[in-house]
């Protein structure tokens, strides 16, 4: 990581969740509640120009990380230092769909902000970038996913926050779209904007990110560059594949993996 003053700082954030209607009973009655630990100390910094990818299995505490950098979510302990705007795109964010694809538009800009006459200027550069000329004004509840996730991008794209976390939205949509908007990434970054980017895929991992946090039960298990990390990650997620629907499968060794990220790093 450069030099520069980083635009996210997590330092020891820990997010606590009480668990269940009987859990929120306790905690009113101020009774020790059963409490689920989504994330535990994690300690993280990002710089302008950089982009970190997430992985980990489901539940691992990508999404409340997300969140309590995009400001939706405050930690339990620990503090969040953002400088700078974020957006925050997964499939369908923000959007309406009982509005069509241009009302959607001036509804989300608005709501970040964007004057009228703003919206209208930008209107038909965002429209040819989601290649939604045809459909722009059908109602977003008659789109496929992947149009709906074209149509969040080229808005986010055109409303240029600071900060972007891109949580599986290039999850849907077809190969020469991805590329595009892999290519918009890349050069948003040599701006020196920051993107935080979830996905399952690892071959966009591999193009995309500086470096990788690998989370699991919401703790971090290695934190470095693609090279170190997803390996070890992929051969994770194929043991773990072959024993999740085994009662009887002892769960895979995450120390292993550990040590298999330090011996790469050296």
């Amino acid at each position: 990581m450069n030099d520069l003053e980083p635009m996210i700082r997590c330092d020891h954030v820990s997010k606590v969740y009480p668990m269940g209607r009987r859990g929120l009973m306790e905690l009113l009655r101020r009774q020790q509640a059963k409490k689920h630990r989504a994330l535990k100390d994690v300690t993280l910094d990002i710089a302008p120009g950089e982009v970190i990818g997430l992985v980990g299995l489901n539940g691992s505490g990508k999404s409340t990380l997300t969140r309590i950098i995009s400001g939706v979510s405050q930690p339990t302990t620990g503090a969040a230092k953002i400088n700078g705007t974020v957006g925050m795109l997964t499939p369908r964010t923000g959007l309406n769909g009982t509005l069509t694809g241009r009302e959607n538009i001036y509804y989300k800009c608005l709501l970040l902000g964007f004057s009228m006459q703003e919206i209208r200027q930008m209107m038909d550069s965002i429209i040819a970038f989601a290649e939604l000329e045809e459909f722009i004004d059908r109602p977003l509840k008659t789109y496929s996913s992947g149009m709906a996730s074209r149509l969040g991008f080229a808005i986010c794209a055109h409303t240029n926050p600071d900060i972007l976390i891109v949580d599986e939205a290039l999850a849907v949509g077809d190969q020469s779209y991805m590329d595009k908007c892999i290519g918009w990434i890349n050069e948003y970054k040599q701006q020196g904007h920051c993107v935080i980017f979830v996905s399952h895929s690892v071959s966009q991992m591999n193009g995309l990110c500086d470096r990788v946090l690998w989370l699991h039960k919401g703790e971090c298990i290695g934190l470095g560059s693609t090279e170190e990390i997803l390996p070890a990650y992929q051969a994770f997620a194929k043991e773990y594949s072959k024993i999740k629907n085994d009662p009887n499968a002892a769960f895979p060794s995450l120390k292993k993996y550990q040590d298999r990220i330090a011996k790469g790093k050296k």
